[in-house]
């Protein structure tokens, strides 16, 4: 999912948001599978980062989709992966993605 994301055209960004695919990356980085977190919290990552440079209704889709995830405790869930004792790329992922969006 992620190179998709990376690769998608900006509109298409919108189509992502509006079928609930936030809901969908914080399912993912949940699992235990310890591989699918970091391509969840990867995932995650580039749709922030794109979706920063598209407008919805006048404000940046990356704002929206942030304070989404703050709405429905994503942060924490993030927040947590940072300390994930057993895979350094989870905790650098994680960190990532807050330090630049959060």
């Amino acid at each position: 999912m992620g190179e998709f994301v990376k690769t998608a055209e900006l509109p298409k960004l919108k189509i992502f948001y509006g079928h609930k695919v936030l809901n969908s990356f914080l399912h993912v980085i949940q699992q235990n599978d310890k591989k699918l977190v970091f391509a969840g919290l990867r995932s995650l990552y580039y749709f922030l980062k794109r979706s920063a440079k598209v407008d919805l209704a006048g404000q940046s889709l990356g704002g929206i989709c942030v304070a989404e995830i703050k709405e429905c405790g994503g942060f924490d869930i993030i927040k947590q992966l940072q300390q994930h004792s057993n895979d350094e790329k989870i905790k650098l992922e994680a960190a990532k993605i807050i330090e630049k969006f959060f």
